[in-house]
C-alpha cells in the first residue's frame, strides 16, 4: 500500500534540484535528507515552496518527486502581505495529492490564518532554532483543535503547551560523512545576522584571538541595519571571512576544516549546525545554550555563562589538543548514533504511520 507525504517548506527548490550554490537554510536542508531516507523506505513525496521573483505558479520535477512552486512576489513584508501568502500556500497545499501534509515552521511561511490546521492529517515541523508556533490561543490549544507536532528536542516539547500525545520528538538528521581529518585550525560560525544570534559577540572575540581565522558563514535576518553594521565591522577585521548568504556546501566546507564551532545564539534548542558540527568534527564552544543538556549532562562541548567564560572556553579548546580531541571525538560518536538520517528516518515513519493509522 502506497504511503505519501508532501511537505510544505520555504527554500526548497536549489536543493531539490541539487543546486551547487543552494544556500544553507536548516528547514529545508533537513527536509530534503528526510525525503531522502523516506522515498528509500518507499513514500512518495511531493513538495511545495515558495518563491519569490517569478509570476507564475508551476509544477518543477525533481529526484524526490514533484515540486510545486508558488510564486509569492516580491512586495514588503507586513502583516497583509503575509497574510495573503498564507492563503495562497494554504490553496496550493489544498491541492497537494498526498496523505500527510508537512507544514515546516509554518508561521513563518505564513499559516497565521485559521485555515487547514484542525485536520488530522496535517503536521506542524518546528524545525528553526527559534521555534515559533502558528498563533493559536492557549485555551484552543488544549482542545480538539490543536495540531499535531514535530520537535527537534525533549526540551522543547515539555515547554509547549499542547497536548503531548500531540507532540512528537524528531531529532534533526543527515547523512553519515567520512571520518573528520584530525589536523583543523580556525573557528567556525553559522546563523542569521540579527540581534538573537549574537553575531555581535563571534566579532568581539575575533578582537580578542587576532591570530585565528573566522570563517562567519550568514544567513539573512530580520534586521537589516543590524546586518550592515556587522558587515562594516566584519570588513574592517583582518582575521574575519564573512561567506554573506552562504551555501549548505560552504557550511560543511567550514565544518569540515574548522577547530570549532562558535554558538552565541542564546536558545535551548537542538539547532541542525550544532549537529552538523558534532558529525563533521568540529568542537563546539556555546555562549549559555544547553539543547537538552546535552554538553553539562554528556560533555559534548563546552558552555559559558558570559562572554568573559566563553572567551576562556574558546582559548582552552584551541590551545589545549587533548581537550578539544575528546570533545570532538565523543559528539562525533553520539551525534552519529543519534542523529544518523537512517535513524532519524525511522522514528519519522513510525509517527506518520501512527498519525496514518490511529
Amino acid at each position: 500500500m502506497s504511503r505519501s507525504i508532501g511537505f510544505v517548506c520555504a527554500d526548497l527548490l536549489p536543493l531539490l534540484l541539487e543546486s551547487a550554490v543552494a544556500p544553507y537554510r536548516e528547514a529545508a536542508v533537513q527536509v530534503v535528507h528526510l525525503a531522502e531516507a523516506l522515498r528509500a523506505r518507499g513514500w512518495d513525496l511531493a513538495f511545495l515552496t515558495p518563491v519569490a521573483g517569478t509570476n507564475v505558479d508551476s509544477v518543477v520535477p525533481s529526484r524526490l518527486g514533484p515540486a510545486h512552486v508558488v510564486w509569492v512576489g516580491a512586495v514588503p513584508d507586513n502583516r497583509w502581505t503575509r497574510w495573503q501568502q498564507g492563503r495562497r500556500l494554504e490553496l496550493a497545499r489544498q491541492r497537494l495529492e498526498a496523505d500527510l501534509v508537512v507544514l515546516c515552521d509554518a508561521r513563518a511561511l505564513g499559516f497565521d490564518a485559521p485555515w487547514g490546521r484542525r485536520s488530522a492529517r496535517i503536521v506542524h515541523w518546528l524545525t528553526g532554532e527559534r521555534c515559533v508556533l502558528p498563533r493559536r490561543s492557549h485555551v484552543a490549544w488544549r482542545r480538539r483543535n490543536v495540531p499535531n507536532l514535530l520537535v527537534p528536542s525533549q526540551a522543547l516539547a515539555s515547554h509547549i503547551d499542547a497536548a503531548p500525545e500531540r507532540t512528537h520528538v524528531l531529532a534533526p538528521g543527515f547523512p553519515l560523512p567520512p571520518a573528520p581529518r584530525a589536523q583543523r585550525t580556525g573557528i567556525a560560525w553559522i546563523g542569521a545576522l540579527d540581534p538573537d544570534s549574537g553575531a555581535d559577540v563571534l566579532l568581539d572575540m575575533a578582537d580578542a584571538f587576532p591570530g585565528c581565522r573566522f570563517d562567519v558563514c550568514s544567513q539573512p535576518g530580520s534586521d537589516t541595519r543590524y546586518a550592515q553594521r556587522f558587515e562594516q565591522r566584519a570588513g574592517n577585521a583582518d582575521n574575519v571571512v564573512l561567506q554573506a548568504n552562504a551555501s549548505y556546501r560552504d557550511v560543511v566546507l567550514r565544518l569540515s576544516t574548522a577547530r570549532l564551532l562558535l554558538s552565541t545564539t542564546r536558545t535551548s534548542d537542538l539547532a541542525a549546525r550544532i549537529v552538523l558540527a558534532w558529525l563533521h568534527g568540529a568542537a563546539l564552544v556555546s555562549l549559555a545554550s544547553d539543547p537538552d543538556g546535552l554538553l553539562r549532562r554528556r560533555r559534548l562541548g563546552l558552555l559559558a555563562r558570559d562572554p568573559h567564560e566563553l572567551y576562556q572556553a574558546t582559548r582552552q579548546t584551541l590551545e589545549d589538543d587533548e581537550l578539544c580531541s575528546d570533545l570532538r571525538g565523543r559528539a562525533r560518536e553520539y551525534a552519529a548514533e543519534h542523529f544518523d538520517i537512517a535513524r532519524v528516518a525511522g522514528t519519522c515513519e513510525q509517527i506518520m504511520d501512527s498519525l496514518l493509522h490511529p
